[in-house]
């Protein structure tokens, strides 16, 4: 009786398990190409763009230097002076080098110190800030000298 038991539930259990038919499984072939097919597009879609994009701004930057160039010499040949707009500066080494280091340092003290990462952060963020800024002050110390 128990051997009846068992194959009767053995015939079930394999009965009941479903496996897909060839067909489901070419649908779901299909469906996945078409899925594929429709991310290609659209990521042509999004770099051809972002090409037209990069050729905006290299046009626009063409004409600045363009007009830069013209309006340059227009000013020196009348005026002699040149009212171009000021350029505009960039961060300087020290700055560079604050936020560069207080980042790192802020790393490095959050996984050396596993207990109390927030205070191990901080007191790295302040250390890497302050050797940053020193590196970045002596940078621009030796670019002053070279532009003198």
């Amino acid at each position: 009786m128990k051997q009846l038991i068992l194959i009767f539930s053995s015939v079930i259990l394999l009965l009941s398990c479903n496996q897909p038919s060839k067909e489901a499984a070419a649908l779901q072939l299909q469906h996945t190409k078409d899925s594929l097919t429709q991310v290609i597009a659209q990521q042509k879609a999004v770099d051809s763009m972002k090409t037209i994009n990069d050729s905006i701004k290299a046009i626009k930057h063409t004409e600045a230097v363009v007009n830069n160039g013209q309006s340059g010499q227009t000013n020196t040949q009348s005026t002699g002076s040149t009212s171009d707009a000021p350029k505009k500066k960039g961060w300087s080494n020290k700055a560079k080098g604050a936020v560069i280091g207080a980042g790192v340092g802020a790393v490095t003290g959050a996984i050396v110190d596993r207990k109390h990462r927030a205070a191990g952060a901080v007191i790295g963020g302040v250390g890497g800030a302050g050797a940053g800024y020193g590196v970045g002050a002596i940078l621009d110390n030796k670019k002053k000298k070279e532009n003198q």
